[in-house]
Parts: structure tokens; C-alpha cells; sequence
């Protein structure tokens, strides 16, 4: 009888040592995801004091009547200097993006491969949450038909964790506007679409370079959009491809389409 108490006393001593060590475990990883979260809220703070407001369109003594200073450069032209110094930290800083209504408030930046900004801030320091980047395939100055941006999912909407709100009607019905700001550009953002789609869909990731091409992927958006609103595109147009992880399915992503005005 007493061996079998021995037993049972061993039994439950390595139970609660097992259910403390759990304890602790969950406690520290509770501990790890706030401190995560209080890092990235933090960084932002800081970051907001760069945020461009509109921008001042340059002053200009050529006729704007004249089709011989026609800026056929995408965006309206404007000075955003309080980029200046995120750039001068760091030159991989391209601009700033804003969507209306959501927590997407952030500067974003181009490396030459699509990993380097994954847990890597825009003061280029070790954050879990990375930084909103630009696809390294994708042409900084938003020149081409489509250009490609990600940022993590965050829990707290953090990032690019507010994306998936464009996934409900209402709020993609309600919520259609954003920001896009240059060195020396602004751009409206008008949101028409939104996809839950494979991470290597390449009717989304792609580069349309015809108008050929347009058609087909405007087609493709149109068709396959949980939520979409009938928009003309041509080739001479900017759109931005939003993108974050998404858990309909493996590997599924949430992708928001603007068309830049």
C-alpha cells in the first residue's frame, strides 16, 4: 500500500511540475506577443512624425496650357519633404501609404529581394512585425500599370492586419479611398477590389505589359473578387496590389486592389 502511494505522491508531483512548466510557458509567450505588439506601437508612434500631410504642389512660371510641359508622370506632383529624413536614415524608404478607415498608416521601403523587410523595421532594426514592402520586382516610383506591396497580418491590425476587413461587404462598400505619398508625388487611392487567393497566383503577382494583358487580368479580378467594383483599366494606368497572409486555406492571401488617381 505505501509503495503504491509513493507511486501516486511521484505521479502527481510530475503532474504539477508538468502543468507549472505549462503555466509558465503560456505566460511567456502571452508575455512575448504584448511585447511584440507594444514594440510595433511604439515604432509607429515614432514613425508618425514623418507622415506627409498632402504635400505642396511645386510653384510653376511654364503655361500649364502648353502641351509642351504636359507631366505625363503618374500622380500629382508635390514637395513631401517630411520624408526627408526616413530617407536620409534609410534609402531603401520609397513613401508612405495610407487607407482610409483602416490602421495602414505606415512609410514603406524596397530591398532587392523579398525577405530582408520580413522582421526588419524601416531604421532598419530587428522587429517581428517587418516593415510594409515593396515586391523587389516592382518599380518604386508606381511608373508601371501594376505595383505590388506586403505586410504582415498582425493580430491587432497592426501592419497589414486590417486588410482582411475589405473581406466583408460592408465594409468594402463603405471604405473606398487611401493615400499614396512620393518624394515628389501624391497619389489618390480608389479601391475596387477584393481576393483571397493562392500566394503564387500569378494572374495577381504578375506585371501586365500590354493592353492585352490588362484586359486579361482585369478579367481575372472581376471574376474571381469576393468583392469588386467595376472599374476601367487601361495600360497606361497605376494600380497597387495590397497583399497579406490570409487563413481561408494554406497558404491563401488577402489581396486589396486600388487604382492610383
Amino acid at each position: 500500500m505505501k509503495k503504491k502511494s509513493k507511486v501516486l505522491n511521484v505521479l502527481l508531483w510530475v503532474i504539477s511540475a508538468i502543468l507549472v512548466c505549462v503555466l509558465l510557458f503560456s505566460a511567456y509567450q502571452i508575455y512575448s506577443i504584448f511585447a511584440m505588439y507594444n514594440a510595433e506601437s511604439e515604432a509607429h508612434a515614432d514613425l508618425m512624425q514623418y507622415k506627409p500631410s498632402d504635400g505642396d504642389i511645386p510653384e510653376t512660371s511654364t503655361n500649364p496650357n502648353s502641351s509642351e510641359h504636359i507631366d505625363k508622370t503618374p500622380g500629382t506632383p508635390a514637395d513631401n519633404t517630411s520624408l526627408d529624413p526616413l530617407i536620409a536614415k534609410n534609402r531603401d524608404v520609397k513613401g508612405w501609404i495610407t487607407v482610409d478607415n483602416t490602421y495602414i498608416d505606415y512609410p514603406f521601403v524596397q530591398a532587392d529581394n523579398n525577405e530582408h523587410y520580413l522582421h526588419t523595421d524601416v531604421d532598419k532594426n530587428y522587429i517581428e512585425s517587418g516593415a510594409l514592402f515593396l515586391d523587389c520586382n516592382s518599380k518604386s516610383d508606381f511608373s508601371v500599370f501594376n505595383t505590388i506591396m506586403y505586410g504582415h497580418n498582425m493580430k491587432n491590425g497592426s501592419m497589414f492586419g486590417s486588410l482582411p476587413w475589405f473581406n466583408n461587404k460592408n465594409f468594402f462598400d463603405e471604405n473606398t479611398t487611401g493615400k499614396l505619398f512620393l518624394r515628389n508625388r501624391t497619389f489618390e487611392i480608389e479601391i475596387f477590389a477584393c481576393l483571397v487567393v493562392q500566394e503564387d497566383d500569378k494572374n495577381i503577382y504578375c506585371y501586365p505589359t500590354s493592353q492585352k494583358s490588362v484586359d486579361e487580368f482585369a478579367k481575372y479580378v472581376s471574376k474571381n473578387a469576393a468583392f469588386y467594383r467595376k472599374t476601367d483599366l487601361k495600360i497606361t494606368d497605376s494600380i497597387v496590389t495590397l497583399s497579406t497572409c490570409s487563413y481561408e486555406f494554406d497558404e491563401a492571401r488577402t489581396v486589396v486592389i486600388g487604382k492610383l488617381i
